[in-house]
């Protein structure tokens, strides 16, 4: 029974066809015995088309800002190749998810959650298009343009550990 729910939860939380990756090396010296980049991740999906739903190259950013009117959203910026929406198992509820195409192409684009939509941007009907800017806390400024709206159920929320936290105050992923 504990299987099953844990099982459960995960498949709600993530797609369960994913295969990662992770280098942890111990020092700077050390030699990689695999450099990724954008061109063979996309040579291995396509390599085990049909067996795998997504590879992707990932970098945390860090947290920023988001200013507007008087007021400031916290968000997570992550940085993702292709599939970020597929991986997490979210549903697009506008517009589309990041492509391997945009990160070729260098496009500044991102995708943000409706909770964003909503509490930063006003519930504004049609988001896509529209620019955006958040700030770390170094004082970088960060700008895409949005080309997806993701949503995030309570189940997610939870996984996350911001159940409890009132709704307009939830930090949410902006994924360029």
């Amino acid at each position: 029974s504990l299987k099953d729910t844990i099982s459960g939860t995960f498949s709600d939380m993530m797609s369960t066809n994913q295969l990662a990756l992770i280098w942890t090396g111990g020092d700077e010296d050390d030699e990689v015995p695999v450099k990724y980049n954008l061109e063979n991740t996309y040579d291995f999906k396509n390599a085990f088309n049909g067996q795998i739903s997504s590879v992707c190259l990932t970098e945390y950013v860090g947290p920023a800002d988001y200013h507007y009117d008087d007021k400031e959203k916290s968000v997570q910026v992550m940085g993702y190749s292709e599939g970020y929406c597929e991986i997490n198992n979210y549903d697009i509820a506008l517009g589309r998810d990041i492509e391997y195409q945009d990160s070729f192409d260098s496009r500044k684009v991102c995708i943000v959650s409706d909770n964003f939509v909503k509490y930063a941007l006003n519930n504004s009907p049609n988001p896509i298009g529209r620019k955006i800017e958040v700030e770390t806390p170094d004082g970088d400024i960060v700008s895409a343009y949005i080309i997806g709206v993701y949503t995030m159920t309570e189940k997610q929320s939870s996984i996350t550990g911001q159940a409890k936290v009132p709704e307009q105050d939830k930090v949410t992923d902006i994924v360029i």
